[in-house]
């Protein structure tokens, strides 16, 4: 059993298709607050939002791959987290789990925190998002490596 103390309710970024699977989980998002984004389009209204939350001192739980992944396959990061994170100035808390299947053991390995500033540089372009988004990368592979051992 893991037990997380938080300053604030955590709020999750899922995918709108999350949303259409149902009445259970349309209500289930709604009564946790969670932010629903569409993959495929680039909403600044929807960013704005989340970041202002984020400087509301709400934690948000994001998958940067923007979706759960299954191992061993893993996908292309997002820049939309990057993005987020440098606008929001809200430090990072690298997690990678090991395992999604119901009632199997599930291995979690906790990064260190990551300044989203500096990992950019300081830089709000592409550049800068562009290097976040690799380091993000760099640091869950290396998460996944430790779960190894």
């Amino acid at each position: 059993m893991m037990t997380v103390f938080l300053t604030s309710r955590p709020r999750f970024v899922v995918a709108k298709e999350v949303k259409n699977k149902g009445l259970i989980m349309r209500l289930f998002l709604f009564i946790s607050g969670c932010f629903v984004i569409d993959r495929d389009v680039i909403d600044f209204d929807n960013i704005k939002t989340i970041v202002k939350a984020t400087k509301q001192g709400h934690n948000l739980m994001i998958f940067p791959e923007g979706r759960l992944t299954i191992q061993p396959k893993t996908y292309k990061f997002k820049k939309g987290v990057a993005l987020m994170a440098i606008l929001s100035g809200a430090d990072i808390l690298p997690v990678y789990t090991s395992n999604y299947e119901w009632f199997k053991r599930t291995k979690v390995v906790i990064g260190k925190t990551l300044n989203p500033l500096k990992l950019s540089g300081g830089k709000i372009n592409s550049e800068g998002i562009d290097d976040l988004t690799k380091e993000l990368e760099n640091k869950l592979l290396e998460l996944r490596r430790m779960s190894y051992d």
